[in-house]
């Protein structure tokens, strides 16, 4: 028997298929390359019929590992099929195994917003507390989302989980934040205890991911809920206002200089302006608005180099000759070089060559 036919067989919901097939044949089937069983098809697809008959016979493996680690129960809680779910656990299988990256039945839940599949697997044991292996617990995840009663649920039933951290430092807050989750944001600052502007090993805060990202409604929140400080620095001195501009948000870039800041701030620790970083990535609408707004053309980081260094650096030709054609002058950094002596791709050679009649 070819597992394409057990396959088409559950799709169809054809319990009579499978009925009249050998359960010792079906009991050790496996896909050749994804390693599922005729279980994990069922629990994919939500076919409890097919799924109760499999276990009933007594000859399946519940705890069947697939390629990617995941066990039927990761694939029902996943795709939230709460009957398949309840199948199974009340046949005792595992409640928290872990797949591949250390993920639960609960964690794969938790990416959906289906609050029903969640309390069950809560009510049966799973830990909402234990994390995958880049130190994300259900919590983090359900805030990555952004599904709110599922946040509140497992605040609920865990009123601490939210003082969790990754790997990397970053807390639920960061996570929420950076996803524009508003509702979940404005729960958090709320409800949990989180400490205004905390940086994660980066040095970036949860106001600085949602401006990056362009979230101005979630950053209105952390400003005026959670006094959050627009003049934050992360570890290489920048504030969210480069990282507006180095992430081309047009919207959050003017939203930070209507408080007031300049369009020229350096950064602490570079003297990069915002204008640097969008020539280091070459947002050339971002350029082209900064300079509209008053952007120094010519200010020179720690290492006298310019926007027109940074961007000829990256081969980014719009933004040479956006600042070519703004009159951005050519002079050498530190180390004597120049910004078209940068210059790789022939398209940029001859932007040079047409403001300045430079020849390489």
């Amino acid at each position: 028997m070819e597992f394409k036919a057990v396959q088409d067989a559950v799709i169809a919901n054809n319990l009579s298929f499978f009925e009249n097939s050998s359960t010792e044949l079906l009991a050790c089937m496996q896909h050749s390359k994804s390693f599922d069983t005729p279980l994990h098809i069922a629990c994919r697809l939500g076919k409890a019929d097919i799924l109760k008959y499999l276990i009933d016979s007594n000859k399946t493996n519940l705890e069947a590992c697939n390629r990617e680690g995941k066990r039927p129960l990761h694939e029902a809680a996943h795709n939230s099929h709460d009957d398949c779910v309840c199948l199974l656990l009340g046949h005792k299988v595992q409640v928290d195994p872990f797949k591949s990256g250390d993920w639960t039945p609960l964690m794969l839940a938790c990416t959906k917003s289906s609050l029903s599949t969640v309390q069950i697997l809560l009510q049966t044991g799973a830990d909402p507390c234990l994390k995958n292996k880049d130190g994300w617990n259900s919590f983090h995840i359900a805030c990555r989302e952004g599904h709110l009663t599922i946040v509140q649920c497992l605040m609920k039933f865990q009123p601490d989980i939210w003082n969790t951290k990754s790997k990397n430092h970053r807390s639920p807050l960061h996570t929420a934040a950076l996803y524009g989750r508003t509702e979940t944001v404005l729960y958090l600052v709320t409800e949990c205890s989180y400490c205004t502007d905390e940086k994660d090993c980066c040095g970036v805060t949860p106001l600085m991911d949602a401006l990056r990202a362009g979230h101005v409604d979630t950053a209105h929140v952390l400003i005026n809920l959670h006094k959050a400080s627009i003049i934050e620095e992360d570890k290489m001195g920048r504030q969210s206002l480069h990282l507006t501009a180095q992430s081309s948000m047009l919207t959050a870039l003017e939203y930070l200089l209507g408080k007031g800041l300049s369009v020229n701030s350096r950064s602490a620790r570079l003297l990069e302006t915002p204008l640097h970083l969008a020539a280091m990535e070459g947002h050339s609408q971002t350029g082209e608005r900064l300079i509209e707004l008053g952007a120094e053309i010519n200010a020179r980081d720690y290492r006298e180099r310019s926007a027109l260094h940074y961007a000829s650096c990256g081969q980014h030709c719009d933004f040479v000759a956006l600042l070519l054609s703004h009159g951005a002058e050519c002079f050498p950094d530190v180390n004597g070089h120049l910004p078209q002596s940068m210059a790789q791709k022939t398209s940029l050679k001859e932007i040079f060559r047409k403001y300045m009649n430079f020849s390489t």
